[in-house]
């Protein structure tokens, strides 16, 4: 799914004059989204220095903000989707195979999945668990 949406969002008609001077920084799963889960897709131009996130509803491509990175000096790098090893199924099970040998008698309530570059892909996952426990891994 990641990928999919990822090339739908690139090669949209609507946004490819804003898209063709940006690149891939970040993803980030946001499970608040109306109809279900979501990945937001960050995308950072070299042009003006903004950061465009987009998301895909119904196959429908769709800019939901523009913001700046937090501090002027970050030079972001660019996300390889197709070099990922592991999809978002795999690493909510290792999350919740790990959260289970450390917290065997706690429930999950929610997890925060992002995915950036620094150096290498790097996938951060937050675990809430329903006693207000917070587990990050990286």
């Amino acid at each position: 799914m990641i990928k999919e949406n990822f090339e739908k969002i690139r090669y949209s008609m609507q946004f490819k004059a804003l898209l063709s001077s940006s690149f891939l920084i970040s993803c980030f799963l946001n499970e608040e989204h109306a109809k279900g889960p979501a990945w937001e897709y960050n995308f950072f131009s070299k042009e003006n220095k903004n950061v465009y996130t987009f998301i895909v509803d119904n196959n429908e491509v769709i800019l939901r903000n523009i913001g700046v990175l937090p501090t002027s000096n970050q030079k972001p790098e660019e996300l390889p989707l197709n070099s990922l090893r592991l999809n978002e199924k795999e690493v909510v099970s290792l999350v919740k195979y790990y959260a289970l040998q450390k917290h065997k008698n706690d429930e999950d309530s929610k997890i925060i999945l992002s995915i950036a570059m620094n150096k290498s892909i790097k996938w951060n996952a937050t675990m809430i668990l329903k006693n207000l426990k917070l587990l990050n891994l990286k």
